[in-house]
């Protein structure tokens, strides 16, 4: 529907955000409650420079987002002007933890970052209706502190093969997920082999992976 304004923004704290402050000058720099924004402070110090172009670093403030608001990460004007970005980045409805930061300095100088300086803006943006898929993955409830990247593993479905058929021949099982067929082929005097066989299609070696069912 629109980005939230100051009023609403403090209407929804401190749940929203915790610690809430007003605005406050901090370092020669502003953070908390502004006109459409909320600036957050940076729990770590860090010193940048030509040898350490990048870092993660953390947010004092903690986050609770409502099923109804997302939020974004911009970068704030008086780094910028040093050479100082934020990684700009959308927090979801229904996430909720402390921001983990990244920062890139394009600077030449040394730059000091000291813990507790203004660092980022936060936008609020309500949503025409609350989602129905609020946040639930891998960052919810960050901590702390800054965290690293978390990659997701592909699910690996496993058979499930049922009891075996046998007869002078054969041996057979069927997984019951994903209705392929291990055969066991036993020849008189050889030595056994098996064969994977589904919906007419036949392979030797490795077992092929379950699908689930996928293609059923």
């Amino acid at each position: 529907m629109g980005r939230l304004p100051a009023q609403m923004i403090r209407a929804h704290s401190p749940s929203l955000i915790t610690p809430f402050h007003e605005r406050t000058v901090e370092n020669g720099k502003t953070f908390g409650l502004g006109p459409s924004g909320y600036d957050v402070r940076i729990a770590q110090s860090l010193v940048l420079g030509p040898n350490k172009r990048f870092s993660l670093a953390s947010t004092i403030e903690h986050f609770d987002l409502p099923a109804n608001i997302a939020a974004d990460v911009k970068d704030k004007s008086s780094w910028i002007r040093q050479g100082l970005m934020i990684g700009n980045t959308t927090c979801e409805p229904g996430w909720r933890g402390h921001l983990t930061l990244e920062l890139f300095y394009a600077g030449d100088d040394p730059l000091m970052i000291m813990a507790g300086d203004p660092i980022a803006q936060i936008t609020f943006e309500r949503l025409v209706a609350p989602t129905e898929l609020p946040y639930a993955g891998k960052y919810q409830d960050q901590g702390a502190g800054p965290q690293a990247a978390i990659f997701e593993r592909a699910k690996i479905e496993r058979h499930a093969w049922s009891e075996p058929v046998r007869d002078q021949f054969l041996t057979v099982r069927r997984c019951s997920k994903c209705r392929m067929e291990k055969i066991t082929h036993h020849e008189s005097g050889g030595i056994p082999w098996t064969t994977f066989e589904r919906n007419g299609m036949v392979s030797r070696g490795a077992t092929p992976p379950c699908d689930g069912g996928a293609d059923v």
